[in-house]
């Protein structure tokens, strides 16, 4: 078991997206069965006003982050909190995020437990 803080590392994968595309993936076997969607809306956005947002849409986690452009590198400050497994366990995820050419490199951990 992998552990950050007191959250259990359910995964860690690391992306290359290209501008427009979009990442999908599922949590491992024998982990809470989620389908996951990260894509990037380069919208530019005013200056310190990047966001990450979620929602289920279809059965599929979908994150989208947005204004997320920056050539020296952006993450969340701390992991954000997507909610509730069935069992009551908090689940959670962490991002660290680069932007080169136009290509989004993106490092992606899903947790589970722990404090948000």
């Amino acid at each position: 078991m992998i552990t950050v803080g007191d959250r259990q590392v359910l995964l860690n994968h690391s992306f290359i997206i290209p501008v427009g595309e979009e990442a999908v993936f599922d949590t491992p076997p024998g982990q809470p069965g989620i389908k996951i969607s990260i894509r990037f809306d380069d919208t530019p956005a005013e200056l310190g006003q990047s966001s990450v947002t979620w929602a289920v849409v279809d059965n599929i986690l979908r994150i989208t982050f947005k204004g997320w452009t920056n050539t020296l590198g952006t993450s969340l400050r701390k992991p954000a909190k997507l909610g509730d497994l069935p069992n009551g366990w908090p689940f959670g995820f962490n991002v660290m995020h680069l932007f080169i050419g136009q290509v989004h490199f993106l490092t992606f951990e899903l947790y589970v437990g722990g404090t948000y």
